[in-house]
């Protein structure tokens, strides 16, 4: 029951001073929790770039991994205790893209992270998420990422170097 009433009040917000097309698809889009743009844009009818527009007034969450494909409407994720939701392979974070996740990550931890950890709690493998890294984390912990070939210190002072061409700067 309270889930029907915070949905009809998700609603109401989302549909304040919207017309009648963009009220059914903001509830075919509840119903089917994640869709793509092109699913969105035929639901109201529109362009693809009217319906972008669309998405961004309904603050939609963005997917961080198939290439961003893949959105949700604000109150439908169950986020967990690290801000990731997975619907089916799709992963969403309540911090934005995949590198304002790693970031959020990183500062939240008490000791910092090595690039294993964030790769599980990415859902990333290990080597792709190096790569990811590479030139992208500055300014992060003081500490918590060091220089040259992608020696990354964990919280046992231990080094991951299963990635040799990662450069990570300090």
């Amino acid at each position: 029951m309270a889930k029907y009433a915070q949905n009809d009040c998700l609603l109401h917000i989302l549909c304040h001073g919207v017309d009648m097309d963009a009220e059914k698809a903001i509830k075919e889009f509840q119903k089917r929790k994640v869709v793509t743009i092109e699913e969105i844009a035929d639901l109201l009818d529109s362009s693809v770039t009217t319906a972008r527009r669309q998405l961004k007034k309904w603050r939609t969450y963005t997917s961080f991994n198939m290439n961003g494909r893949y959105y949700s409407l604000p109150g439908i994720p169950r986020f967990d205790e690290h801000g990731i939701w997975k619907y089916r392979e799709i992963l969403f974070s309540q911090y934005g893209n995949l590198m304002q996740t790693i970031s959020q990550l990183i500062e939240r931890s008490e000791t910092g992270l090595n690039a294993r950890q964030i790769a599980q709690l990415a859902r990333k493998a290990s080597r792709t998420f190096c790569i990811l890294l590479r030139g992208k984390i500055s300014g992060a912990k003081i500490g918590i990422v060091q220089t040259a070939s992608c020696k990354i210190s964990d919280r046992f002072g231990k080094r991951d170097d299963s990635c040799s061409t990662c450069q990570i700067p300090s």
